[in-house]
């Protein structure tokens, strides 16, 4: 992926979440996680375990790269609150410029976000974790991933990472149809 459709990747999904009501950094660093891990959206993030789940100092980069050329802007919220992210027309224009690029992947980013732009950041680190953990650790039972994710993880409830293993089965479903 060039770069330039890098940029128009990223803000795209901003874009689409901003519909949904919230852009922040975490929400959009899931949203591409997800797209890449079960929506086959291609993109040249790696992703590693971090505060929040998968987080891909690449991706973090290009947010920041798209609010300094101006196609999103950031505004800011209470102290406990992060900021988030706008498109703006010139990064609409960005989008259209390069329309036959993303035609692809544009509607695999709407059923992602579509899917799990609703979900909290609090959910989204709970469900991008345990795919995180299935994912780089494939020989891991169930109760395995449950723990690992716990140690990881020590505020959410195992029962909480049981809900969010079988969620993702749902989620699975919904990529593969």
């Amino acid at each position: 992926m060039k770069p330039l459709e890098r940029l128009a990747l990223v803000t795209y999904v901003i874009g689409r979440l901003e519909e949904r009501g919230w852009s922040g950094r975490t929400r959009i660093q899931k949203i591409v996680y997800f797209g890449q891990a079960l929506f086959d959206i291609p993109s040249p993030y790696e992703f590693k375990i971090y505060q929040y789940g998968p987080y891909s100092p690449q991706l973090d980069s290009d947010i920041q790269l798209a609010t300094f050329m101006g196609w999103v802007t950031t505004r800011s919220h209470e102290p406990t609150y992060g900021p988030t992210y706008h498109i703006t027309e010139s990064g609409e224009g960005l989008i259209e410029g390069l329309h036959p690029s993303l035609a692809e992947v544009k509607p695999r980013i709407d059923r992602v976000v579509g899917l799990l732009g609703r979900f909290k950041a609090k959910t989204l680190e709970l469900l991008a974790t345990a795919l995180y953990i299935e994912a780089t650790q494939p020989e891991a039972n169930r109760e395995e991933i449950i723990s690992i994710v716990r140690a990881l993880k020590p505020y959410f409830r195992k029962r909480s990472i049981n809900s969010a293993i079988d969620a993702l089965e749902k989620i699975r479903s919904v990529a593969n149809s």
